[in-house]
């Protein structure tokens, strides 16, 4: 089983790129954490721990903004928050597939 998973755009007004991939998020005024970055989880539902990838994220120094799930692709879609210098790692890491992903499959 693989989990497939990979950093996407972000189309909508209330978004704006600063680098590949990372977006300030212009209805956010607190000035904190305003980034933002979307990635997408093409998953098995019988070998997938949609809470263990989370708490990755959040060992990440991200939080969720929001979750789509997409039924038909059985795809889900993040949309993560942080700092940019968190966000730019957090990318380094997904580059790196084996040291993100590792240990998420057939968690129970």
């Amino acid at each position: 089983m693989n989990i497939d998973l990979s950093i996407t755009t972000l189309h909508s007004l209330n978004y704006k790129l600063v680098k590949e991939n990372v977006y300030v998020d212009l209805n956010d005024t607190s000035g904190f954490s305003n980034y933002r970055v979307a990635v997408i989880i093409k998953k098995e539902p019988d070998n997938f721990c949609k809470k263990k990838i989370e708490r990755r994220f959040e060992n990440n120094f991200l939080h969720i903004e929001k979750v789509e799930f997409c039924n038909k692709n059985k795809e889900l879609k993040y949309v993560l928050g942080g700092d940019l210098e968190d966000i730019i790692s957090f990318k380094s890491r997904i580059s790196s597939r084996n040291i993100f992903i590792k240990g998420l499959v057939n968690a129970k």
